[in-house]
């Protein structure tokens, strides 16, 4: 990575001065309105568009969003965000330019009205709860094309199904495409029931699963490309490609989870090397879940394939459908059966992936080398050149008779729109001032204290790593000193942001062995 403190200070010397174009700030319900280029916007706290309002976003709109924000389309509000291929709608974090961390903000949210197999279940974001899901499989939430969501997937105690962009039981006439999900601190996309498709979507380095599918969700997904690079960040040890589930509650509730993927490769966290402790599955389905899954890539995961649960006769066929696959470069086993009896035709789950009467149709390959991805896409490609381009014949080699295993990249490159490297910036980080933060003692072992001015309301504390980037720490807290408990980090170098209503306080704490 580039030096961290130099990004540091560019930052913080830039952090004063405002981009050009005027600023408005977002915050609690939405009425009808238009977000145009001419402006820039900030996302403060949870942001509602409610039953009956209409949220339009014109392209080349950049969104910043503060920690601990979030965006909900309610149940009888749209979002129309139509952005084109070189003028992406971009949802990025407010922090400035070498501070952006995954999980800086919550991500999008849309409570659908189709069906689901689970309609207690609540998706929570902060005070805010929903249920989602009804009777209409057709029903709209809008339109998302052209949108770059980036350092979202906040995790909090309260919140639930967290993920940059949550789908709660979207119809079909929602329209998702060309979307990218950038350096998400959760899930990439998560999927709750419904019959919403997606097509041409993009997910780098999402913290646990790429994406995640469950409670009836009976939608397409084509075209997705999902890669996870340790070069770049470290991911949850049991993090997925794809996980697929029915119901946790009941594995015979319906609808049944049942996507139908078409044209995807997922380049998993041992796509680079070997990775100690990784347990990561490509393809993973539990709870008598379902699918159809074709033309496709699984590459560099622990497990390629696993199946948590016993497979029930009613999935060995074609309820499950796993063909036209190019499978290889796992960390442990190609794939992985972990129920307590196999009961599908074969006496194991490699025989049943390769034999045509299970519904497989024999088309697996087992070949390390048919994905053969050029280097950059293991270097820090946001830092380095040659830039990983996505699509280009230079970063794939494959055999000319097994191009119809080739996943997302093939002949056409339908992937050169993405810019995979955030760059967008913010207007005047939010009309706040920054000041420099005294914390003591410093270096320190177990507890420093943070001494902040302020001492009524409450402040949001940030505590980010300095030689990873990576958020180690964020919680809301009561204004005034703060001793922040320390012990239990490495040694090393970490970045302490406090932020008040009217100013951000930051500073450098000294951990010391």
């Amino acid at each position: 990575m580039k030096n961290f403190m130099i990004q540091l200070a560019v930052a913080l010397a830039s952090s004063g001065a405002a981009m050009a174009s005027p600023c408005d700030t977002l915050r609690d319900a939405l009425t009808t309105r238009t977000l145009t280029a001419d402006r820039s916007y900030v996302l403060e706290g949870m942001v509602k568009i409610e039953n009956g309002q209409v949220l339009t976003i014109d392209p080349n709109v950049t969104i910043c969003a503060m920690p601990g924000s979030g965006l909900v389309i309610e149940k009888g509000g749209r979002l129309y965000a139509n952005g084109t291929a070189g003028n992406m709608i971009t949802f990025t974090s407010a922090q400035p330019a070498g501070l952006k961390a995954p999980g800086d903000w919550t991500g999008i949210v849309f409570i659908g009205d189709a069906g689901n197999n689970k309609p207690a279940d609540l998706i929570q974001r902060g005070a805010l709860q929903y249920r989602y899901g009804g009777t209409d499989d057709t029903y709209s939430g809008g339109i998302m094309r052209y949108v770059s969501i980036e350092y979202a997937g906040q995790v909090t105690g309260s919140n639930t199904h967290n993920a940059a962009l949550v789908a709660g039981a979207l119809g079909s006439a929602t329209v998702m495409e060309y979307i990218q999900v950038l350096e998400s601190g959760s899930d990439g996309i998560r999927l709750l029931g419904g019959m919403n498709n997606l097509s041409h979507i993009y997910i780098q380095n999402a913290h646990k699963n790429d994406i995640s599918i469950a409670y009836g969700y009976r939608g397409a997904i084509q075209e997705l490309l999902a890669v996870k690079n340790t070069r770049m960040r470290t991911f949850d040890i049991n993090s997925a490609g794809i996980s697929v589930i029915n119901n946790e509650l009941s594995s015979t509730a319906t609808p049944h989870t049942f996507p139908l993927i078409n044209s995807f490769t997922l380049a998993g966290p041992q796509q680079c090397g070997s990775l100690p402790g990784d347990r990561s599955a490509g393809l993973f389905f539990d709870h008598n879940s379902a699918g159809t899954f074709e033309n496709g890539v699984v590459s560099g995961f622990d497990h390629n394939i696993v199946i948590q649960d016993n497979l029930s006769a009613s999935r060995t066929a074609t309820d499950l459908t796993l063909r036209y696959l190019s499978i290889g470069n796992a960390g442990t086993q190609i794939a992985d059966f972990r129920g307590s009896s196999w009961t599908p035709c074969g006496a194991d789950i490699i025989n049943w992936l390769q034999t045509d009467p299970c519904g497989t149709s024999g088309n697996i390959q087992y070949d390390a080398v048919v994905q053969d991805y050029h280097t950059t896409i293991c270097d820090d490609y946001c830092d380095n050149a040659p830039v990983f381009q996505l699509g280009q014949s230079t970063e794939i080699s494959k055999r000319e008779d097994l191009e119809q295993y080739a996943g997302a990249l093939q002949n056409i490159p339908v992937f050169t729109w993405v810019n995979t490297c955030p760059a967008a910036g913010c207007c005047a980080n939010t009309h706040r001032t920054w000041q420099s933060l005294e914390c003591y003692p410093n270096p320190a072992r177990h507890t420093v204290t943070l001494a902040v001015p302020v001492t009524a309301g409450t402040a949001h504390v940030r505590v980010i790593h300095i030689h990873t980037g990576r958020l180690v720490y964020q919680a809301e807290v009561s204004a005034g000193n703060i001793d922040l408990d320390i012990a239990h980090y490495p040694a090393g170098s970490y970045l302490v942001q406090v932020q008040t209503p009217d100013i951000i306080y930051q500073g450098i704490v000294q951990k010391s062995e």
